[in-house]
C-alpha cells in the first residue's frame, strides 16, 4: 500500500495535509514521488487537491494525477465537455475503483463518485464497475445517504448482472439491504408473498423466475427522481407469448415481427390482463416442453388458444 493511502486510513485526511506539507518541505523529490506513485489511490490524491494547488506542484504531477484533477474540477465545475471527452475511461475507472470504498469522505467527493460512475456508464457503457456501484448503493443505504443518482447509473447499465446482483442481496444478513433489493425487484411476482417464510426461500424462488423469464424482461427506466417505488425492469407478456426475445435495454425485439405475428399481438392485446398473462404462461410452458405442438397451438385462433390453455393440456 501507498505511504500516503496508509497515512490517511490511520490518522485521518486532515492529518494526511499537515503531513505531507512536511514531507515536502523537507524532501519535495520524496515527496512527488510518494504523490506520483502508480499505487496511490484517487482518496489521497484528492484529499491533497487543496495542497498541490497551494504548494504549486499541478506541473509536477503525473499524467494521470493531473487528469483526474482535471476531471474533478470540471465536474465540480458542470463542464459538460466530458460527455465528449473518450479517452478519459481509464482515470475515471481508477477515480471510481480506488474511490468507492472511502464514500463519505465528503458530500463534494460523493457528488463525484456519483457523476463518475454516470459518465463510466453512459458515455463509455462501461460494465467493469458495476461491482463498485452494487457495493456504493447498497453500503449508502444502510447509512441512510443519498442514493438515487448511483442507483440510476447502476440501473442505466442495463445489463443482466444487475438484476442478479440485486437477487443476491436478498440473501444479507442486514434487513436494509433486502428491502431495498426487493423494491429495486418489485417486477418479480414473488418478491413480496407473504408466503415466503425465509430469505432463502425468497431468493430461490426469485431466481427461478428471473432465469426462466429473462428472455421477456425489459428495462423500463423508472427510477427514485421520479417515484419512491420504481418499477425499473418488466416483463414483455407479448413477447412472452409470441416467445420473441426481448432486448433488456429496451422493448424491442431481437428481430421484426411477421404480418402474422403483428396480427396476433393485435388481438393479444385486445385481452383483459389475466387472459394475457394466462396466454403468455401457457405458450411458454408449452414451447419449453414441445416445440412441435407449440407452432400448431400458435397458428389457433386466439379463442382456441384460451380454450387449449385452460384446460392446462400438452
Amino acid at each position: 500500500m501507498n505511504y500516503l493511502d496508509r497515512y490517511r486510513l490511520k490518522n485521518g485526511a486532515d492529518k494526511l495535509k499537515i503531513h505531507f506539507n512536511n514531507l515536502y518541505s523537507k524532501n519535495k523529490n520524496y515527496a512527488l514521488m510518494l504523490l506520483n506513485s502508480s499505487t496511490l489511490k484517487f482518496p489521497s490524491l484528492f484529499v491533497l487537491k487543496d495542497e498541490i494547488k497551494r504548494l504549486g506542484i499541478y506541473n509536477n504531477l503525473s499524467t494521470r494525477n493531473k487528469s483526474a484533477l482535471d476531471i474533478t474540477d470540471k465536474i465540480f465545475n458542470n463542464d459538460i465537455s466530458l460527455i465528449y471527452e473518450k479517452n478519459n475511461r481509464d482515470i475515471l475507472s481508477w477515480i471510481l475503483n480506488t474511490g468507492y470504498t472511502v464514500d463519505g469522505l465528503n458530500q463534494r467527493y460523493d457528488e463525484l463518485l456519483d457523476k463518475t460512475a454516470i459518465l463510466l456508464v453512459k458515455v463509455h457503457n462501461d460494465t467493469n464497475c458495476l461491482d463498485a456501484l452494487e457495493n456504493l448503493i447498497f453500503s449508502r443505504h444502510r447509512k441512510g445517504a443519498y442514493i438515487y443518482d448511483i442507483v440510476w447509473a447502476f440501473l442505466e447499465s442495463k445489463n443482466p448482472k444487475c438484476i442478479d446482483m440485486l437477487a443476491k442481496r436478498l440473501l444479507s444478513n442486514n434487513e436494509k439491504d433486502i428491502q431495498l433489493s426487493k423494491k429495486l425487484l418489485d417486477f418479480v411476482p414473488c418478491i413480496n408473498s407473504e408466503n415466503i417464510r425465509s430469505k432463502t426461500e425468497l431468493y430461490h424462488n426469485a431466481t427461478k423466475w428471473i432465469k426462466d423469464n429473462l428472455n421477456f424482461i425489459y428495462y423500463h427506466g423508472e427510477h427514485f427522481h421520479q417515484t419512491p417505488s420504481p418499477c425499473t425492469f418488466r416483463l414483455s407478456l407479448e413477447n412472452k407469448y409470441l416467445q420473441n426475445t426481448t432486448h433488456l435495454k429496451s422493448n424491442d425485439n431481437k428481430r421484426s415481427y411477421t404480418d402474422w405475428e403483428v396480427a396476433a399481438i393485435d388481438n393479444f392485446r385486445k385481452l383483459d390482463s389475466d387472459s394475457q398473462k394466462l396466454l403468455s404462461d401457457y405458450s411458454h410452458y408449452l414451447h419449453k416442453h414441445n416445440s412441435n405442438k407449440w407452432k400448431s397451438w400458435i397458428e389457433k385462433s386466439i379463442s382456441e388458444q384460451l380454450s387449449i390453455a385452460k384446460s392446462g393440456t400438452i
